[in-house]
């Protein structure tokens, strides 16, 4: 677990947010983690030890490494080189996070079509960076139009009303997270 820490933090200059974040991986075990990116979420979703970590990403990537960690440490680690679109249904999952594609579109759509299979949390990464401006790689086919991540993380609150902001980390990159009540006194904790 050592070469985790340490590769955490060599990070955590530019993303600082990733520590509140694993303690909200400490709560769950089971996460399902959309885009690799540079590999730290996955480095902290195994740094808290769940039961199981599920990969989506659709770019080729080396996970030979992570995957050797989860196996030293006992975790189950799936990896889908695909990009989570292209499945109608992921596997049940205790949190989701989004890292990929930094735009309100794609992550509405993410959101709304896989809330059902998340028990408890959806994380998502670059919420402050990306806030009202999309990054500015992101094209949509068809001529649409693309928004900023904070316009589809409302519209999907606005719509599906058991989930609520447990935590909006609003300093560079930024990291919202959102939680499934499970009735009036929840509180997501």
């Amino acid at each position: 677990m050592q070469e985790i820490y340490d590769a955490i933090s060599q990070n955590l200059t530019t993303n600082p947010q990733m520590l509140p974040f694993i303690e909200w991986c400490r709560r769950v075990n089971t996460i399902t983690i959309v885009g690799f990116g540079n590999g730290l979420s996955t480095l902290c979703a195994l740094a808290a030890k769940p039961e199981t970590i599920i990969l989506y990403e659709h770019n080729p990537i080396d996970i030979s490494e992570y995957q050797e960690i989860a196996t030293d440490n006992g975790i189950k680690f799936v990896f889908h080189n695909t990009q989570i679109l292209e499945h109608e249904t992921i596997e049940d999952t205790d949190m989701l996070f989004i890292n990929s594609f930094q735009e309100g579109n794609y992550i509405f759509t993410v959101c709304s079509r896989y809330a059902q299979f998340v028990s408890r949390y959806i994380a998502i990464q670059d919420a402050y960076s990306f806030a009202h401006q999309p990054a500015a790689q992101v094209q949509l086919g068809n001529g649409g139009q693309p928004i900023g991540m904070v316009f589809g993380i409302n519209h999907f609150l606005q719509n599906y009303d058991p989930w609520h902001i447990a935590e909006n980390l609003y300093w560079e990159p930024g990291l919202t997270l959102l939680y499934r009540r499970k009735d009036l006194l929840d509180d997501g904790k």
